[in-house]
């Protein structure tokens, strides 16, 4: 049983409950109706696993309809009952495809036609591709065109918004902070009063952020986050709760408009404005005492009856005295006892029409059900009055709830009415479901407040991993974590919350995403290294430092590069672009522009280098000391340098012709003969084995010579050996020229005795 299909919630535009049906996975067949030239296709499920390695399909039929859908089996109604959880069923969230290929109209062709829409997701972010297919291939099959695209696609993800990823970071601190926190308190009176401390310190920076922002969804999301801060995290040692929930009602719902109560307020006298008694009635209602008790007040004057002048004394007096939360018994008892005597005395009002008023009034303040009930505008109104008037005990909130909706239903086409209505009537997690359809964030980090109150411990988690359990919470933080690491300022938040997971799969997302998250900070780069090492990730430590060291090559960060080779144990890449090294020296006749590499091949350094660096960078280190030498006018010691790059063994024979040619410059008779016999000897040979070996080494060493040539800059040295031809010259005539000078300076030694 896939306890994803008992989540997946979310509001439609006018905030109608739905259920995300999207299963991810390698190739999947979907099906549905698009408007001109667009589908719409589910976004990331919210409650489905995106990153599953078994195919999916989803077999849905078309509909003449503009949306493009489709949804999974939700968990049969028996099913639920028998794990004692709430039954939630909706509609699929769909979003737009642009360039999908059924254009208007065209439903019923395209599924004659025998196609489907194939998709493919990231197994680490948001982004797919979908592409056109048969249902069912069959042998001689044509593919029409339109099987020949790729349309790219992306899950909708965060906001883009600076302030949001502010307020994701924020958040991952808080709940972090908290989890840490209570992990080492045992559940005490100071441990409520700790974890009341961090929920307030989060809807502060939910509600700082929906101040400064429009976000709506985000908006909705903090106020049934309010509703759960009221109800199950103030203290338990707390029993009056009236105050606070009625701050919860004011602010979600602030009531009578400013205009029309400006209006009241400045009829002289208030009472003869047609709404007076029902703006009182209102502030009654929603236990606003002392706006009531100002408004009385400044409506009281000598047009005003004695006995309903009295009454308003009395009223006053009274809104202003209410006792104390968490007063005595006998204290709130005896305020509304005088509740009681002041509405006996408003039935001696002689005139009717205030008698009616005032008495109810004072019916509402002495916890009157009807007269509560009937004039509430909303259940969130009456509840909060009968805990206030009636008996401020929070332990009757359920009670008045179902008293209170039997009559006043919560609108449940309403998102946060209908998710703080499930927040009072106990059902948490088809709360926290609303709460995920609006904000992923916040429902996550509200469950993991959550989950450590102990309000999940009822819910059967019965969504298992191959390797140990994950809960409701963890889901949450999982899917979370996914969205983050599709945004990159959160992309570390997101690895961050994956290793506060822990679970397998988890573990292995990290795995898939580490390597792609690599930039080009260095701290980064160790950080996300030390992740994969702390969690035993060797093939992800290997591929991250493979990632570093292409990064770096693409900067001409040589050195850093071939440290990253070594770290990733990739040997062969680090022999590799070190003779890539030493070919690009070698064909522009130039040290490497990388100061820290040019060091590092310098004969004189105290860099810290590993044994198997150095001996893959000497060759690139023997051709610096002769390009250092020819540059600086010392042949003779640049001589050494090229007699010993052509008897390295392990030479890349592709390399004999350059370096052949750079014996030119100093065969010269202008200057006294700088090799030795053996040393020309040797030379000649190299050229022989050359020219008469592998024919493919021969022509990769002819385009390479040819290649140094063409890109020779004007006005090279004299020692360079680019300076004694032409561009456009053959190879085979620089080789030509090298043989007649070494067997002229192989003569002159002979003539010299040597």
């Amino acid at each position: 049983m896939d306890f994803s299909n008992i989540m997946n919630t979310d509001d439609d535009a006018n905030g109608n409950r739905r259920q995300n049906g999207f299963q991810f996975g390698n190739s999947t067949p979907i099906f549905g109706v698009p408007s001109k030239h667009a589908q719409d296709v589910p976004p990331t499920s919210s409650l489905n696993n995106i990153f599953s390695n078994t195919d999916s399909s989803v077999d849905q039929r078309l509909k003449e309809e503009v949306n493009f859908s489709f949804e999974q089996n939700p968990m049969k109604d028996e099913d639920i009952q028998d794990h004692d959880v709430e039954n939630v069923v909706d509609d699929s969230r769909t979003f737009h495809l642009d360039g999908a290929p059924i254009p208007s109209g065209g439903v019923k062709t395209w599924s004659e036609s025998n196609r489907t829409l194939f998709f493919k997701t990231n197994p680490v972010s948001i982004d797919g591709i979908t592409w056109v297919c048969s249902k069912e291939w069959t042998k001689g099959d044509r593919a029409f065109d339109v099987e020949k695209q790729l349309f790219p696609t992306e899950v909708p993800g965060y906001p883009a918004t600076e302030e949001y990823k502010q307020l994701v970071v924020d958040s991952y601190g808080v709940m972090t902070e908290f989890v840490r926190t209570q992990d080492q308190m045992p559940h005490t009176r100071e441990w409520e009063e700790m974890t009341k401390e961090y929920i307030d310190k989060y809807v502060n920076l939910l509600t700082q952020y929906t101040n400064n922002t429009i976000d709506e969804n985000l908006l909705d999301a903090l106020s049934i986050g309010l509703c759960f801060n009221v109800v199950c995290f103030t203290p338990s040692f707390i029993h009056d709760i009236s105050k606070p929930f009625l701050e919860w009602v004011n602010t979600v719902d602030p009531g009578w408009p400013v205009e029309d109560t400006r209006e009241v307020i400045q009829t002289n006298p208030p009472t003869e404005h047609p709404s007076f008694w029902n703006y009182i009635h209102h502030l009654t209602i929603r236990g606003l005492s002392e706006t009531a008790a100002s408004v009385l007040k400044s409506a009281y004057g000598s047009h005003l009856d004695t006995d309903v002048a009295e009454c308003f004394d009395y009223a006053i007096q009274l809104f202003r005295s209410y006792p104390e939360a968490d007063g005595t018994k006998y204290s709130f008892r005896q305020w509304r006892e005088s509740c009681l005597a002041a509405k006996l005395k408003a039935s001696e009002i002689s005139t009717i029409e205030w008698r009616i008023e005032v008495q109810k009034m004072f019916e509402i303040m002495s916890g009157d059900v009807d007269a509560i009930l009937s004039t509430a505008a909303t259940w969130y109104e009456a509840v909060g009055a009968m805990l206030k008037y009636r008996e401020p005990k929070r332990s009757r909130l359920f009670e008045y709830y179902e008293q209170t909706t039997a009559l006043l239903p919560p609108d449940y086409t309403v998102a946060w009415e209908a998710g703080c209505a499930s927040v009072l009537a106990g059902n948490y997690l088809q709360a926290i479901q609303k709460v995920e359809s609006l904000d992923l964030c916040t429902a996550a980090t509200l469950t993991q407040f959550c989950k450590q109150r102990g309000l999940l411990d009822r819910y059967v988690e019965i969504s298992k991993q191959q390797q140990g359990q994950q809960g409701i919470a963890e889901w949450l933080l999982l899917q979370h974590a996914q969205q983050c690491l599709s945004t990159k300022e959160l992309m570390g938040i997101g690895v961050e919350l994956l290793r506060d997971i822990g679970t397998y799969q988890a573990i292995q997302i990290i795995g898939e995403a580490l390597p792609r998250l690599i930039g080009t900070d260095v701290d980064e780069i160790e950080w996300a290294v030390g992740v994969a090492a702390e969690l035993g990730l060797e093939e992800t430590e290997r591929s991250i430092n493979k990632a570093t060291a292409r990064m770096f090559l693409s900067r001409q960060a040589h050195l850093d590069a071939f440290v990253a080779f070594e770290r990733a144990g990739d040997v062969t890449g680090l022999s590799v672009h070190c003779w890539k090294l030493f070919e690009e020296c070698l064909t522009t006749q130039h040290m490497p522009i990388d100061d820290i590499t040019a060091l590092a091949i310098s004969e004189n350094n105290d860099l810290e280098i590993s044994p198997l660096i150095r001996e893959c960078i000497s060759p690139c280190a023997v051709l610096a000391g002769f390009i250092q030498n020819i540059q600086s006018a010392t042949p003779s010691s640049a001589a050494k340098y090229i007699t010993a790059l052509l008897q390295f063994p392990y030479l890349p024979s592709k390399y004999i012709g350059i370096l052949i040619a750079m014996t030119i410059p100093l065969l010269s008779r202008d200057r006294p003969r700088i090799f030795k016999v053996p040393d020309l000897i040797s030379i000649m040979t190299a050229v022989d084995s050359w020219e008469n070996g592998d024919k493919d080494e021969f022509n990769s060493g002819m385009a390479l010579l040819e290649h140094s040539l063409a890109i020779a800059p004007s006005g090279t040295s004299p020692y360079d050996w680019r300076s004694q031809f032409q561009v456009g010259v053959a190879g085979q005539r620089v080789i030509q020229t090298a043989r007649i000078r070494l067997a002229k300076e192989m003569s002159r030694a002979y003539l010299e005795g040597a």
